[in-house]
C-alpha cells in the first residue's frame, strides 16, 4: 500500500526519487502539474471538513507559504556538501567534545 494508496486519483502522479525543492533532501517527491481548477476543487472540499480539520489545513498551507519567504538559501557548494555527507550513511559522526577538540587543535589553543 504505502503513501501512494492515500492519494486520490484527481490527476496523474508520477513518483520519482529526486532532490526536492532546492535539491537538498532526497525524499519521495512527485512530478505533476495540477490545474488551477483541480487546486480549487480540493480547497472547496476543505471547506466541507470539520472546523478543526480546516484549521489544520490552513496551518499547513501557511507554513508552506512561510517557507517560500525564508531568506536562508544554500549555495551550490553547500548543497554538494550535504549530498556528499548524506551519500555515506555509515560516516563517522563527531561528538561535540570531539569537534571542539579538533577545533582547538586547528586554532592552536
Amino acid at each position: 500500500m504505502g503513501i501512494r494508496a492515500n492519494i486520490p486519483k484527481l490527476y496523474e502522479v508520477r513518483f520519482v526519487r529526486t532532490d526536492c525543492q532546492r535539491g537538498v533532501y532526497p525524499e519521495l517527491c512527485y512530478d505533476n502539474v495540477m490545474t488551477k481548477e483541480q487546486v480549487k476543487a480540493v480547497l472547496d472540499r476543505v471547506l466541507t471538513w470539520p472546523s478543526e480539520r480546516q484549521e489544520d489545513a490552513a496551518k499547513v498551507l501557511m507554513l508552506m507559504e512561510s517557507q517560500n519567504e525564508s531568506v536562508y538559501r544554500l549555495t551550490d557548494e553547500q548543497v554538494e556538501e550535504v549530498r556528499r555527507r548524506r551519500a555515506d550513511p555509515k560516516a563517522r559522526k563527531l561528538t561535540l567534545e570531539e569537534f571542539n577538540e579538533r577545533l582547538r587543535r586547528r586554532l592552536g589553543e
